[in-house]
């Protein structure tokens, strides 16, 4: 969890025993915005390192307060699985990236074409992309109408309005 906010973001990994962790670090990107949030953990498997992450998100149009750190975790990210790579190292990255990379990520009710994200904000997933298999496409290339997260004041979630 973060040092500087209390109950503010956080994430963590379990693994079985098999796979229990050689390694583990705790915020290991430092970005300006998001320091000390607890928003990544890396965990080396020895057969594979493990990326969890909660990208910080970039706040409500359309003054996008958080952009600049998101885009700066994104990238920071981007840099150190590509670090990994090149050593020859498996790479694997979950959690919530709080960006959609398609439009058929989003519900046709909340309409991608209405400026959801930043052009940035979506050329850094697609950057992080082109190094990384999106697992979900691509074992489910053209399945649609699967999302994460619903808005929960207006009972999306019951009419699977997400995204």
């Amino acid at each position: 969890c973060s040092e500087s906010k209390t109950g503010y973001s956080g994430v963590t990994t379990w693994a079985r025993i098999q796979l229990a962790a050689v390694s583990a670090e705790a915020d290991p990107f430092v970005c300006e915005g998001c320091e000390r949030e607890g928003r990544a953990l890396v965990t080396d498997h020895a057969s594979f390192v493990l990326f969890n992450v909660y990208v910080p998100n970039a706040g409500d149009r359309p003054a996008r307060a958080r952009l600049e750190a998101k885009l700066a975790f994104l990238e920071a990210l981007h840099d150190r699985i590509k670090t990994l790579l090149a050593k020859g190292r498996q790479v694997i990255a979950v959690g919530d990236f709080n960006v959609a990379a398609e439009d058929r990520d989003v519900h046709s009710k909340i309409g991608w074409g209405n400026n959801l994200y930043d052009s940035r904000e979506l050329s850094t997933l697609h950057k992080l992309l082109s190094t990384c298999t999106d697992t979900w496409r691509h074992l489910h290339p053209d399945t649609t109408g699967v999302y994460t997260v619903w808005a929960e004041k207006t009972s999306a979630r019951a009419f699977n309005e997400g995204l």
